[in-house]
């Protein structure tokens, strides 16, 4: 089976404050969030860290800032509430560099931080209506997440992770929850389904070398696009 080409694209994990949140790329997050500027001041303050890409002559391109939460967060205002558990939030996550995939490698960046932190579940709240958010909408689709509410204007999308995969198959395959559930070991899926398309395979040892931080990312597919922010 011939394989589909994956571009290796550098990731960098740095400070917040070490990015120029005055940059126009973050304008569309000022769009939906006046308070972004002093959110983001808030959290470079604490000194919390978001993944980046930088295209050519360094511009920014793409960017994800992610929350661990625990169970006493607060989910009053939303429409479902989630239950007290450990939650991994999407705060941030945008891409203008499109064609590449590096929407969804910044998806599956959250996923595999999810996972390592014993997350039971991820989730994210987009403003709707937008081409770009809408775009968002779509790839979060298509990577399992789905629709769980409203926060106010906002609308929720939540992704399950099971953390014991072999014990919650009870005879089932990985058919049946992929792509809607997340698998805390990629290995134990790859046991339990040797049968994997050769292409999904060599695109996961591509993308395995994009960057220190994507060392076992698997499953990556051309994806580009979408912006979401949440002030938390």
């Amino acid at each position: 089976m011939a394989c589909r080409r994956v571009e290796m694209l550098e990731l960098e994990e740095v400070p917040m404050q070490d990015i120029d949140y005055a940059d126009s790329f973050f304008n569309s997050f000022r769009l939906f969030y006046p308070e972004f500027d002093e959110w983001y001041r808030r959290q470079a303050s604490r000194g919390r860290k978001a993944y980046i890409h930088r295209g050519l002559e360094g511009v920014l391109d793409g960017f994800l800032c992610l929350k661990l939460e625990g169970p006493d967060e607060d989910f009053s205002d939303y429409e479902i509430p989630f239950s007290p558990a450990a939650y991994m939030k999407i705060c941030s996550l945008k891409v203008t560099a499109h064609g590449k995939g590096l929407g969804r490698i910044l998806i599956r960046v959250a996923l595999r931080k999810a996972r390592e932190s014993k997350c039971d579940g991820i989730y994210v709240t987009v403003y709707p209506g937008t081409k770009e958010t809408d775009a968002l909408i779509r790839r979060l689709k298509e990577c399992g997440f789905l629709y769980h509410g409203h926060r106010g204007s906002e609308e929720v999308y939540y992704k399950y992770i099971i953390k014991a995969f072999r014990d919650y198959l009870d005879g089932r395959t990985p058919h049946c929850f992929s792509p809607y559930i997340e698998i805390m070991s990629f290995e134990s899926w790859r046991e339990t389904l040797p049968e994997l398309e050769q292409e999904t395979l060599a695109e996961a040892e591509a993308t395995k070398k994009c960057a220190n931080v994507l060392d076992d990312i698997k499953g990556i597919s051309n994806m580009g696009g979408g912006a979401s922010c949440a002030a938390s």
